[in-house]
């Protein structure tokens, strides 16, 4: 997504450790990854249910690892502790 206060410069500058290519997923492989099907994920990329991000050229879709990694530690639970000591 492209927020209004970004400038086309700042986002077409190279970041100095990031390579497209070598982390970015297909939709397979991101399923594989998440250990999820491929349906799931191209039915979120319509729905938007569980908000998984994507990157879109043209029709193609890819994920980042780095972006998995992220939404996936982002929907950790840790269990509530009963009773206490």
């Amino acid at each position: 997504m492209i927020h209004s206060n970004s400038s086309f410069a700042e986002l077409s500058a190279p970041t100095p450790h990031f390579n497209f290519a070598a982390e970015r997923l297909t939709r397979r492989q991101a399923a594989d990854y998440l250990g999820m099907s491929h349906e799931f994920l191209e039915v979120d990329v319509v729905t938007k249910r569980h908000g998984i991000p994507y990157i879109k050229v043209g029709r193609k879709v890819f994920y980042l690892k780095s972006d998995l990694d992220t939404w996936v530690l982002a929907r950790r639970h840790s269990p509530s502790v009963k009773g206490g000591t």
